[in-house]
């Protein structure tokens, strides 16, 4: 356990002294540029969901459209069907 806690160490320290941009305060660029990066990033997650839905209601359309032509279909044979009963009477 002791030698993982040092090698964790270790490393930290050398991340640190190779980057010490890390541990600065970031300047007020780069904290704009987080942010807008941030909003970019929640404005891309949007529009892949907005992209999804509208993928999930264009198949919702075309299958309510087939249940529409499915209905139009079967109200013709009623009516023919009434029609052909009709003359026949």
């Amino acid at each position: 356990h002791q030698d993982g806690l040092q090698l964790y160490k270790s490393a930290f320290h050398r991340i640190i002294r190779h980057n010490p941009e890390l541990c600065s305060y970031p300047s007020p660029d780069k904290l704009i540029r987080l942010k807008l990066e941030s909003q970019v990033a929640t404005l891309n997650c949007d529009l892949r969901d907005a992209r999804e839905q509208v993928a999930t209601l264009n198949c919702e359309l075309r299958d309510a459209r087939k249940q529409i032509e499915a209905l139009k279909r079967e109200a013709e044979e009623l009516n023919s069907n009434k029609r052909l009963k009709i003359g026949a009477k």
